[in-house]
C-alpha cells in the first residue's frame, strides 16, 4: 500500500533501498495538528515507511513556511513537508532542495476565524482589522494576500499579523558605510527565526 502525502515534499539526502542504513528524523508542517499529517501518522503507525525500505526514528513538527525549512536543513533532516511558497524561497536563496511530490490540490481545510462577539461578520468586514497567519512564506500568509485580493482591497487595507507561540522572528540587516563619506549600502537582509524546542525535539509554547 501506498501513501498519498499531502503536500509539498522535500528530499535532500534520503536514498530508499534494501540496504541497512540508521533511522532518520523528518520534519512535517503542522504534523500532529493539520490534515496533512495524517497519512505519516497511519505510515508510521502502520509500518509503511519501513517497508519502502525508509527507516524513520520520529517525525517532527514544525509551525510552516520558512520555520519549517530551518528546521530541516538545520537538523540536517533528509526530507521534509514544507509549503511551496516556503520552498520556493528556500531554493531561490540557493538552499540545496528538491521538490519531489505535489499532491495537495486544495486548501479546504483552512479557516478563517473570528472571536465570538466580534464585529467580523464577513470577509469584507475585515478591512482595517488584522489577519492571522503562522509563518512568513507559508500557505497562510499566501492566502491571506489573495483573500485580500479577491475582496478587490489593496495590501493596506487589512494587516497581516504572524501569529503563535512556538518561535520567535528577528528582522536583521547589515548595512555597510566607507570610511570616507556617508554613503551606505546594504550588504544583506534576512528573517531569523528560533524554534522552542523540548527534549524530545518537538516544538514548545514560549513563555510569556
Amino acid at each position: 500500500m501506498r501513501l498519498c502525502f499531502a503536500a509539498v515534499l522535500l528530499f535532500a539526502s534520503l536514498t530508499l533501498g534494501p540496504a541497512p542504513r540508521a533511522a532518520e528524523q523528518i520534519v512535517v508542517t503542522q504534523y500532529t495538528i493539520g490534515a496533512n499529517g495524517m497519512p505519516y501518522a497511519i505510515g508510521m503507525e502502520k509500518g509503511f515507511f519501513q517497508q519502502e525500505g525508509a527507516e524513520i526514528a520520529d517525525v517532527l513538527s514544525s509551525a510552516g513556511g520558512g520555520t519549517t525549512v530551518r528546521i530541516m536543513l538545520g537538523g540536517n533532516l533528509p526530507y521534509g513537508e514544507i509549503d511551496l511558497a516556503g520552498t520556493v524561497a528556500a531554493i531561490q536563496q540557493g538552499a540545496d532542495l528538491k521538490i519531489v511530490s505535489d499532491n495537495v490540490l486544495t486548501v479546504a481545510e483552512f479557516i478563517w476565524a473570528s472571536k465570538k462577539g466580534s464585529a467580523i461578520r464577513t470577509v469584507a468586514d475585515l478591512k482595517g482589522k488584522k489577519i492571522g497567519f503562522t509563518n512568513p512564506r507559508s500557505t497562510s500568509q499566501a492566502l491571506g494576500v489573495l483573500l485580500l485580493e479577491t475582496l478587490g482591497m489593496q495590501p493596506g487595507d487589512a494587516e497581516l499579523t504572524r501569529v503563535g507561540r512556538t518561535s520567535m522572528s528577528f528582522h536583521v540587516s547589515a548595512w555597510r558605510r566607507a570610511r570616507t563619506g556617508d554613503d551606505v549600502s546594504k550588504v544583506t537582509d534576512a528573517m531569523f527565526t528560533f524554534v522552542a524546542l523540548d527534549a524530545e525535539g518537538r516544538p514548545r509554547v514560549i513563555p510569556d
